[in-house]
């Protein structure tokens, strides 16, 4: 098995039409695969973010002059299967390079060198005050109203992508009503 994921194809954010092949250290060779983003050697001195693409036995340039990989950036792959796949797609159908195309579709914080294992989703929870609070208080604002009461019900922290779902409109919209409790302390 291992034999077989000697190699891996690696796209880089380069404005060149292809992806680079790195010799899987055996370290990291059962862990990784496509959608992984790895710390690779590239030019001289420099190095630089990537995603492997696929793993394979062999390489079109021999081995000995291939680099190795410098390690895995994150615990998982930040892309699965079908969204690589769907990426590597769209750059062959615009006929774009494959590592802008792969590194467009990533958030700007996964495609800087540093880790990015210690990010947590966005929780919002009551303050004291806010439990405190008389809700109707804010007859003006009932989508505040709405989210203060929502906040009480789930008794603990809610994480931001469920609340506009629950209030009944877009996450942005909630976050502006989040962003008005959040000013009033609550």
């Amino acid at each position: 098995m291992t034999e077989s994921r000697r190699i891996a194809r690696v796209a880089i954010a380069t404005p060149l039409r292809r992806a680079f092949d790195y010799l899987l250290p055996a370290t990291i060779r059962q862990k990784a695969g496509p959608g992984w983003r790895v710390l690779v050697p590239f030019g001289r001195g420099r190095e630089a973010v990537g995603i492997i693409l696929q793993c394979q036995a062999q390489s079109e340039y021999p081995a000995d002059k291939l680099k190795a990989i410098i390690r895995l950036m994150d615990d998982e792959p930040v892309l699965d299967p079908p969204e690589l796949e769907w990426i590597l797609w769209a750059g062959r159908y615009y006929h774009h390079p494959v590592g802008e195309v792969v590194f467009n579709a990533l958030p700007a914080r996964l495609r800087k060198k540093q880790a990015c294992d210690n990010i947590q989703p966005a929780c919002w929870d009551l303050t004291e005050a806010g439990r405190a609070f008389d809700p109707t208080r804010l007859q003006k604002s009932p989508r505040q109203a709405r989210l203060l009461d929502h906040l009480r019900q789930q008794q603990g922290p809610t994480h931001e992508s469920a609340l506009g779902p629950a209030l009944g409109q877009p996450l942005a919209r909630a976050r502006r009503t989040l962003d008005a409790l959040l000013n009033k302390g609550l």
